[in-house]
């Protein structure tokens, strides 16, 4: 079953990057020690002065780790996932210890190096200390 749904997604995106304008196309290992950010607020004293009593995320998150696995936060929870690079794309696949998405999330390789969360066209920024700068 494990085979066939990546047979399917790999005819999917085979399709769907042979369409592609301004493909930028990735080994896996390129991506492993990543780590991209889309970040929710304008600034760090934004995100501080929007919730001074209590914590919130100012960015949702995704690490690329060694071996296509992945974790992304959207809230407070890591969820698992494993990676795969098909041309210009990056998919995760949701792990059983994904509780936030079931559904593989699409990402596309943008030419400057950061990703597009397809599903939304939100633009994850890559950074290494802090998503702040």
């Amino acid at each position: 079953m494990f085979r066939l749904q990546i047979l399917f997604l790999i005819l999917i995106f085979t399709l769907i990057t042979g369409c592609s304008d301004d493909p930028v196309s990735l080994n896996p290992s390129d991506l492993q020690g990543k780590q991209f950010a889309h970040v929710l607020f304008e600034s760090e004293q934004s995100c501080i002065d929007y919730s001074p009593d209590f914590h919130i995320n100012c960015a949702q998150i995704v690490a690329f780790e060694d071996d296509h696995k992945a974790t992304i936060m959207f809230t407070d929870i890591l969820n698992e996932a494993r990676y795969f690079v098909m041309g210009n794309k990056v998919i995760l696949q949701a792990t059983d210890n994904a509780y936030e998405f079931r559904d593989s999330l699409v990402f596309t390789i943008l030419p400057d190096g950061d990703l597009k969360l397809d599903e939304n066209e939100t633009k994850w920024k890559a950074f290494e200390d802090s998503y702040w700068e």
